[in-house]
């Protein structure tokens, strides 16, 4: 069985006062998917303490995807002190923005602790690595920041991640193709460059016994949730899936 714990299923604004992207993969091994600027409050409003992370993923190169991650060396270094390195597995451009900020809004020590705790390995699109416990394919978004879909694979169930991208339905319906599919959905029918409104969802031909879960969510779609029927299913902080 592998456990999806959806920390942070907001936009970039935190709309209706949701946590920014941030997820949770437990199987034989922990995954953390995106680590927005609100993954301190959103992990610990769900675990009494920091979970033991086997490793990170991020989808792409914006503050509420990865901004979480300074805040995880400030606090290794200080206070939790793991004795372990942590592989990132990120876009092209990752590792020089953590430095960046550690070294902008941060001190020397904080700065050289980025190398001592995490191991970056970069990626671009139409690449498969492997992961603890797994591995990763990643497939083109159309959205800046580096971004990639991605499908992970993880005790034998794969999961299909959008990341933020506008509907590129070659890719989307390889995701489809997964036990489980997270999808951003900024919007209700609103037009926001470079992302999916889930009008744009609606009006695809997908079966039912799909299970594609809402998230990345705009307050339109929050306010419209009784509008949304299945395959279609709002995400929320806290939920727990299992697959």
């Amino acid at each position: 069985m592998v456990r999806i714990t959806f920390l942070g299923t907001s936009n970039a604004f935190g709309h209706k006062g949701r946590h920014t992207s941030c997820y949770l993969i437990q199987g034989s091994k922990i995954i953390l998917l995106d680590a927005g600027y609100s993954l301190f409050s959103a992990i610990r409003s769900k675990f009494d303490k920091f979970p033991n992370i086997d490793a990170i993923l991020i989808s792409h190169n914006h503050p509420d995807h990865f901004m979480g991650l300074p805040q995880l060396v400030l606090e290794d270094l200080y206070v939790i002190k793991r004795n372990y390195k942590i592989p990132i597995f990120g876009p092209i451009g990752l590792k020089n923005l953590i430095h960046d900020v550690c070294k902008i809004i941060y001190n020397e020590d904080v700065l050289a602790h980025v190398n001592e705790l995490f191991i970056f390995h970069e990626y671009g699109p139409d690449m498969k690595f492997n992961i603890p416990g797994g591995k990763v394919e990643t497939l083109p978004a159309k959205h800046s920041g580096n971004a990639r879909m991605q499908i992970i694979s993880l005790d034998n169930k794969q999961i299909g991640y959008t990341g933020d991208t506008t509907l590129e339905l070659e890719y989307f319906n390889r995701l489809l193709e997964c036990d489980i599919l997270i999808t951003e959905t900024s919007s209700y029918e609103l037009h926001i460059p470079d992302h999916i409104t889930f009008k744009e969802l609606q009006n695809l031909d997908i079966d039912d016994s799909k299970r594609i879960y809402l998230s990345h969510l705009g307050a339109d779609v929050i306010e419209r949730s009784n509008e949304i029927l299945p395959p279609f299913y709002i995400a929320f902080d806290g939920l727990e899936i299992d697959i």
